[in-house]
């Protein structure tokens, strides 16, 4: 028999020879040897219930490890299969199997499978841990924006006497206000405060992020003023999520307010919450102001995204601050991030809001060059850029070019092609794209 660990396979041929060895052994070997060969195979993602086959019975632990094996390479229907196998031999599976399962299949979207194979396990006298499993069905159905049924699934669970924990709660409430419920979500938080749970900073900060995306920014900023009384420590999720709702008002003075209070708790501010105010005052024309968050933030240290270039560059292209939006291109760049289609495209923009036709088609070829392929977006910013200067046949040349990548003309495409047309009088042509529009896009209305 081979002395050789068996952790050290290269692939399943090597595997599949010890085991022959194993089985051919006199006497047969004990079954922990099996075991951690099916855990080398397993590593090498061949996943079978070799065990029944050579009359041993498996561990828990071997099995355990082939439906995880399973999960996360996503063949739910082997791993639940294997499970079921083992149940119809008598050997009921243990609850962290089922939780391994259960959670897996409730990750990748398939909760009803989960839900099914709960109440078989159930059926075939499994025991586990109830709360968890069914708390982590609940999270699947609430993820994939099912929540009368995860509601439904929380009332039945009351009823067999299993009582919801802050997990539980937790999911339901981010569920709730991910949909636009944050009245019902309101109303939980007060059905779990008289059931003597105390609701903590992760709940509160979803029903903030709630309030924040249906504009109400002041009873968010209410609430925050309630938990701080509660002794409940906001967090950088609950800052963050303020200050975007506030410069989505215009609020920029609040939220800068707000940033600093954040320091001053000794929160440090993350990159989201600087990209929202500097997103906030650029909108505001506040350009001053702009540059000195940036550079606040790397004083600070915090790292910009490609999210923070991209709202620089965007708010300066529509303001045809093109020096400014090049100066920030090439740091971008310097820092290792690929530049997007939507930063090419404000780039783009820039160049043409100046008259820059030229540097801007440069831009677009650059961006084919780099791999990086132009949208419709590209395409009627450039082709707008040559009907200023009343280069038609460029503009002729860029729609053509859009329709041979496969892109659909939108309306501010035949809006362009339109003004060229009468610009360069054919007006009885022009006349003739609505109809054409309408034809095209199957739309009533044009």
């Amino acid at each position: 028999m081979t002395n050789r660990p068996l952790k050290s396979f290269r692939n399943i041929e090597e595997a599949w020879s010890s085991l022959n060895a194993l089985l051919a052994a006199k006497p047969t070997p004990p079954q922990p040897v099996f075991t951690s060969l099916l855990l080398a195979v397993s590593r090498l993602k061949q996943y079978q219930a070799n065990d029944f086959q050579i009359g041993l019975k498996p561990y828990a632990v071997t099995l355990t490890n082939l439906v995880d094996g399973l999960c996360r390479d996503g063949d739910f229907a082997r791993a639940v299969s294997l499970v079921r196998d083992m149940m119809s031999r008598g050997d009921p599976a243990d609850g962290y199997m089922i939780g391994v399962i259960v959670k897996c299949l409730c990750r990748s979207g398939n909760s009803d499978m989960a839900l099914e194979f709960v109440a078989d396990s159930e059926e075939s006298g499994c025991s586990f841990n109830n709360l968890v499993v069914y708390s982590t069905c609940i999270d699947g159905l609430c993820k994939e924006g099912r929540m009368d049924e995860a509601l439904e699934l929380l009332g039945g669970i009351r009823s067999k006497g299993i009582l919801p924990d802050k997990v539980t709660y937790t999911a339901v409430i981010h569920g709730l206000c991910c949909q636009g419920r944050v009245e019902e979500a309101l109303e939980l938080l007060r059905v779990i405060r008289s059931k003597g749970i105390l609701p903590d900073n992760v709940m509160y900060t979803a029903v903030i992020h709630g309030l924040c995306c249906q504009g109400r920014v002041e009873e968010a900023l209410e609430l925050l003023r309630v938990i701080r009384s509660k002794g409940i420590l906001p967090d950088n999720v609950t800052y963050s999520t303020l200050i975007y709702g506030l410069c989505c008002q215009g609020k920029c003075d609040e939220a800068r307010a707000l940033l600093e209070e954040q320091v001053i708790n000794g929160i440090m501010p993350n990159s989201y919450s600087y990209t929202s105010l500097i997103q906030g005052l650029s909108v505001c024309g506040r350009w001053i102001e702009v540059k000195d968050m940036f550079e606040e933030m790397v004083y600070r240290g915090i790292k910009q995204s490609l999210y923070t270039f991209t709202v620089l560059i965007d708010g300066l292209g529509k303001e045809g601050k093109i020096d400014e939006v090049q100066c920030i291109f090439d740091v971008l760049v310097s820092k290792g991030f690929e530049p997007t289609t939507c930063i090419y495209n404000s780039l783009i923009n820039g160049y043409c809001l100046h008259g820059q036709t030229e540097e801007a088609n440069n831009v677009f070829v650059a961006m084919i060059e780099k791999g990086c392929s132009p949208d419709v977006v590209t395409f009627n910013t450039l082709m707008n850029g040559y009907s200023m200067e009343k280069n038609f046949g460029q503009v002729r040349l860029l729609f053509f070019e859009m329709l041979n990548r496969g892109l659909k003309p939108d309306c501010v495409t035949y809006n362009v092609l339109i003004r060229v047309l009468f610009l360069s009088g054919n007006a009885l042509t022009a006349c003739k794209y609505p109809k054409c529009f309408i034809e095209v896009h199957c739309i009533d209305k044009y």
